[in-house]
């Protein structure tokens, strides 16, 4: 099944040397079910590193595990028969390795591996000084990644002498309730960062619902995230107006409705979009993260020729819609998630089409002008938020459409320039 490109790989030494030394061939009848040798593949070239390169494993050997947090979960008993007892009779290394070893990779593996967007499905990797990095659900350092699977970090936002480095382990789009538990059941801690103590989440009301008392524009929050949401009457959400008490479980069924719609909703629909945010604006705050997540798609998709019209065919309102979308999704992420450099690129570069598009409507030079100057700007902000992006991703695609954009934007300026100043 190996192709001479895989033979040669340096990196799939470890699982090929096991391989071999196993003496028997690999028979895999089933393809419709993944083979435990599949799931086994990362755990053994760590373990290659504990048997054959020790500079190496020492590195890993320092990684956090959470082995005793992990104990009962169902990965960790799943993991336990499918990984670590399948490599020890698969591949006859029950002398060289014990379960526990086993163990103690795997969840190496699950603490400290980042995801890697270079191949479809991506792949996970371990860098041992992005290992260091802290934990912030405001993170002042993004990743990206090189064309050799390398690890980029980059600062965010200024960062002075003494502060501490961070980065997100989750997605910093969703809610405080959620990334908090998917913090706890892969990272093994309840996150109580400057975000997740706010529940107003720096006054962007990111989790919050909007009153439906009569009369009143409040927002519906708990009192703090940071503690267990139960049936008690401190986990009760409360009105910033009026004080009206709503139960979690009341919050809890609203957003697994809205949650599930969302799921269902065709996101290469514009149309769809606009009358879903329609109908939850309702009930959520408008920088909620349900809404931000559809706004994020909408700001996209006007415009891009798919099942939307192309730039030059949208209406004035959905040019307007398109511009004003993205100017309030970049004030948002300024303040909840200032280092997620790709987003921010995104949104700057359909922030600059809007804007170009408005000004090549309008055939008046001194219009023209200053919307295709106010373009230029935002897209030169693209261009270097999204800099060091590779070129085989989307961003870096992106990128590379931003530069030739620049370029065109830079010729029209100048004619407008030599139109204005030229002698009748």
């Amino acid at each position: 099944m190996c192709s001479e490109m895989c033979q040669k790989n340096p990196s799939h030494l470890p699982e090929c040397r096991y391989t071999v030394q196993r003496g028997d061939k690999v028979s895999i009848r089933n393809f419709g079910i993944i083979h435990p040798f599949y799931q086994s593949v990362t755990v053994l070239r760590c373990l290659y590193q504990k048997q054959y390169l020790p500079d190496v494993w020492k590195k890993l050997d320092k990684l956090e595990s959470h082995c005793e947090d992990r104990k009962d979960t169902p990965k960790f008993k799943s993991e336990r028969v499918q990984v670590a007892q399948f490599i020890r009779k698969f591949f006859k290394l029950d002398q060289v390795f014990t379960e526990d070893d086993i163990m103690r990779v795997c969840g190496i593996i699950l603490v400290n591996s980042h995801e890697v967007p270079l191949a479809e499905p991506p792949f996970v990797a371990i860098y041992e000084m992005c290992s260091m990095f802290e934990h912030r659900c405001k993170a002042n350092c993004s990743k990206s990644f090189t064309k050799d699977g390398g690890i980029l970090l980059v600062a965010g936002e200024d960062i002075q002498k003494g502060d501490h480095l961070s980065i997100c382990y989750t997605d910093p789009l969703w809610g405080t309730l959620n990334r908090r538990q998917h913090l706890y059941e892969t990272k093994f801690f309840w996150c109580t960062c400057s975000r997740c103590s706010d529940v107003t989440e720096f006054g962007t009301y990111f989790s919050a619902l909007k009153c439906q008392e009569e009369n009143c524009d409040g927002n519906i929050l708990p009192k703090t995230f940071l503690q267990r949401m139960d049936n008690t009457k401190d986990s009760n959400w409360h009105c910033n107006k009026c004080g009206k008490n709503i139960s979690y479980f009341s919050v809890h069924d609203l957003l697994e409705k809205l949650g599930s719609d969302l799921a269902e909703l065709p996101k290469n629909d514009a149309n769809n979009i606009k009358q879903f945010l329609s109908s939850s604006s309702g009930y959520l705050h408008q920088n909620h993260f349900y809404l931000t997540e559809i706004r994020l798609a909408l700001v996209q998709l006007i415009g891009q020729g798919n099942t939307s019209e192309s730039m030059t065919e949208i209406s004035e309102e959905d040019l307007e819609l398109k511009a004003k979308t993205a100017t309030q999704l970049l004030s948002l992420f300024d303040s909840i998630a200032p280092a997620e450099r790709r987003l921010k690129g995104i949104v700057l570069f359909e922030l600059h089409a809007s804007l170009a598009e408005m000004g090549r409507r309008n055939g008046e030079p001194d219009t023209m002008h200053r919307r295709l100057t106010e373009a230029r700007r935002y897209l030169i902000d693209c261009i270097d938020t999204l800099k060091d992006e590779p070129s085989f991703l989307p961003e870096g695609q992106i990128l590379k459409q931003a530069k030739l954009n620049l370029k065109s934007i830079d010729i029209v300026l100048q004619k407008i320039m030599e139109s204005v100043t030229s002698p009748t």
